[in-house]
C-alpha cells in the first residue's frame, strides 16, 4: 500500500490531536509531523517532505494558516494543501496563480461530516485534484447557469476546468477578443465587474461548480465537497 504521508498544523492542541487520532486510524494514512504554530509547519514540512499538509487557517501566530498555504504552494507546486476554516473567507486565494489552485483544498469545518470527508480531500489533492466546500459559492445558485446561452456556458465550463483566455480561444476556434467578451459578460450576469480578474475567475468557478449535480470525468459533486481539475 502506498501511505499517504501528513504534516498535521493547528494551533489548537486538543483540535490537533483530534485530527492526529482520526487521520492515524486509516491505514492509508501516516502522520509524519506535527506543527502548533506556522512557523514550525514550514520546518516540519521542509524536514518531513510529507504528500500532504492539513492547516488550520485560523493558526494563531505570526503567519496564519492563509500565509502557510500560499508559501507552500508556492514553494512546493507538488504538495497537497488541505485547509480547515471556520469562514467563508477565500480572499487568499486571490494572492495565488489560478493554476496554483492545483492539489489544494478549502473545507469548511462546521461542514466535515467525519474522518471519511477529510480522507478524501486528503487524497484527491494528493493527486492534484482541487476540492471545494460547496459553500464557497456566495449564494448563486445552479439556475443561472443554466440560463446562459451555449456559447458562454462552453465557455463558462472551460474557465471552470482551469484554461486560460488564450487556451480557451484555441479549443473554441473563436477569437482572443470574443473570448475575452464572453467572459466580462459572465462577470457582469454575476455582479463581478468590480472585483479583480482573478477574483471574478474564481467566484465564477464555484458558481459553476455549485451548478454540477451529476460526477464526470472532470467533476464529481456532493453535498460536502466538489472536486475540480485545474489544468
Amino acid at each position: 500500500m502506498n501511505t499517504t504521508r501528513i504534516v498535521i498544523a493547528a494551533d489548537n492542541a486538543l483540535f490537533r490531536d483530534l485530527l492526529f487520532r482520526a487521520l492515524s486510524g486509516v491505514p492509508s494514512l501516516a502522520v509524519v509531523g506535527e506543527a502548533g504554530d506556522g512557523r514550525t509547519a514550514m520546518r516540519m514540512v521542509e524536514k518531513m517532505k510529507p504528500d500532504v499538509v492539513l492547516v488550520d487557517k485560523e493558526l494563531g501566530s505570526t503567519i496564519d494558516g492563509a500565509e502557510v498555504a500560499i508559501r507552500l504552494r508556492m514553494q512546493k507546486p507538488n504538495l497537497g494543501i488541505v485547509i480547515l476554516s471556520s469562514y467563508r473567507d477565500l480572499c487568499y486565494i486571490s494572492r495565488l496563480p489560478f493554476r496554483a489552485w492545483r492539489g489544494c483544498a478549502h473545507l469548511l469545518k462546521q461542514n466535515v461530516c467525519g474522518v471519511d470527508s477529510l480522507v478524501v480531500a486528503i487524497e484527491k489533492t494528493k493527486s492534484g485534484m482541487t476540492v471545494l466546500d460547496p459553500q464557497l459559492t456566495w449564494g448563486h445558485t445552479s439556475s443561472w447557469v443554466s440560463k446562459l446561452p451555449p456559447a458562454k456556458h462552453e465557455v463558462l465550463t472551460l474557465v471552470a476546468q482551469g484554461y486560460n483566455n488564450s487556451a480557451i480561444s484555441n479549443r473554441l476556434n473563436l477569437s482572443t477578443k470574443t473570448v475575452e467578451n464572453y467572459i466580462n459578460s459572465i462577470y457582469l450576469e454575476l455582479g463581478l465587474n468590480k472585483a479583480s480578474d482573478l477574483n471574478s475567475r474564481v467566484k465564477a468557478t464555484l458558481v459553476y461548480l455549485e451548478s454540477l449535480r451529476m460526477g464526470s470525468d472532470k467533476f464529481s459533486y456532493s453535498s460536502e465537497m466538489a472536486v475540480v481539475k485545474v489544468r
